[in-house]
């Protein structure tokens, strides 16, 4: 409180000192910029700005520069001049040999473009083939990492589906014939969807790496409430109809009163309290544009006399 009724004293001062002749002389014919002018009186830039408006004091062109503009500067100007005229000693990466730089290229690496264009160029490795052990030369003269030449390839890839060995898969147990670097595997999988199922159960709860304690968002019994429902509402969604054989997973079941509001959970799980929906009718009871609410249920609010 102290602060802000010094600050309008303050303003007030400076307000009763301020008249176009001294404004006019500092900014027009002595070069200061409206907020030097401010400083002056102890006002704000604004103040000064609405001053000259009132008064018909032409301001200048923000790009302007006055002689008090270049004065005020003219330190700065000096002591960067000095810092970037000093010239300093680096060694060249590439040919070794010492060359003069300025403050500003201070961090410069190379002599010249002739060192620095020698510095970036790639050389290609050399690869010889593993089997025979001529050089490796490939398509367009790129040099790609390799182990075999185009000739030994092919007797590679026939030897390795001539050493396969027979393992099992890890979900289903079909027997599969795998190549050895496959069979180095802790699980073998016929394909990505027994890979994905095993998955589901291999890496669930505390085997998860992403495993944080967890806990069950919905308590009591709702397991069993969710399947009534889902049997109750014959396996169908009750807005667009789609059942679960031909949505190709299970239904979602939606509590129409919010499960938060009830303290004892197993009301909450009441098959009256409960609807069968897929996932993208339950997406669209809990977004906005439910405008009509379709099985939202909320509380109910006392009216106190």
């Amino acid at each position: 409180m102290l602060l802000l009724l010094h600050y309008k004293r303050r303003r007030k001062i400076g307000r009763e000192q301020l008249t176009k002749d001294v404004v006019y002389d500092l900014y027009v014919n002595q070069g200061y910029s409206t907020r030097d002018v401010a400083e002056v009186f102890g006002v704000g830039q604004t103040t000064i700005r609405r001053f000259m408006k009132k008064v018909n004091i032409q301001a200048r062109h923000p790009h302007e520069k006055t002689d008090h503009y270049h004065q005020k500067m003219k330190p700065i100007y000096e002591r960067y001049k000095e810092e970037n005229s000093k010239h300093m000693k680096n060694v060249c990466l590439n040919c070794g040999n010492e060359f003069d730089v300025t403050y500003l290229d201070k961090y410069r690496k190379y002599c010249s473009d002739t060192c620095r264009k020698e510095a970036i160029t790639i050389v290609p490795n050399e690869y010889y083939c593993t089997m025979c052990g001529s050089k490796i030369v490939n398509v367009n003269g790129k040099n790609y990492e390799r182990r075999f030449c185009p000739e030994c390839l092919p007797k590679h890839r026939s030897e390795t589906q001539t050493k396969r060995i027979s393992r099992n898969c890890g979900y289903c147990g079909r027997e599969l014939s795998v190549i050895p670097t496959r069979a180095k595997a802790k699980y073998v999988y016929c394909n990505t969807e027994c890979m994905g199922k095993h998955y589901s159960e291999i890496h669930t709860g505390e085997n998860n790496p992403t495993w944080k304690g967890g806990k069950k968002h919905y308590q009591g019994n709702w397991l069993a409430a969710r399947n009534i429902v889902r049997e109750r509402d014959f396996y169908t969604c009750q807005i667009c109809g789609i059942t679960e054989i031909e949505y190709g997973k299970q239904m979602s079941v939606h509590h129409i009163k919010n499960y938060r509001e009830y303290k004892n959970k197993i009301w909450a799980n009441k098959p009256n309290n409960l609807i069968c929906l897929c996932a993208e009718c339950h997406t669209f009871v809990h977004s906005k544009a439910n405008i009509n609410k379709i099985y939202i249920k909320k509380k109910r609010k006392l009216k106190v006399a």
